[in-house]
């Protein structure tokens, strides 16, 4: 999710704030059998780079309720949110 680029069905919170902050790169992915119990879930290592080119802001507290109300219900536009 982290990694997702923006279209994408998983795109979501998680993705603009870590994006927002760190260039993301997807690495591998970890075979379930790797843990003991297998999760249900896909496992995969990334490597977050900070970004120097941080976008500006009022605040990040405000940049994150702003995110949060925009992906808080998806079918509705963002001035609506």
């Amino acid at each position: 999710r982290a990694a997702s680029k923006e279209g994408n069905k998983i795109y979501g919170v998680l993705s603009v704030l870590v994006q927002a902050f760190y260039k993301v790169e997807y690495l591998f992915e970890v075979h379930e059998n790797c843990f003991n119990p297998p999760p249900k879930v896909k496992s995969a290592v990334i490597r977050l780079i900070r970004r120097t080119d941080i976008p500006s802001m009022k605040s990040e507290r405000a940049f994150f309720v702003l995110v949060k109300a925009a992906f808080n219900q998806r079918r509705k536009t963002l001035r609506n949110a």
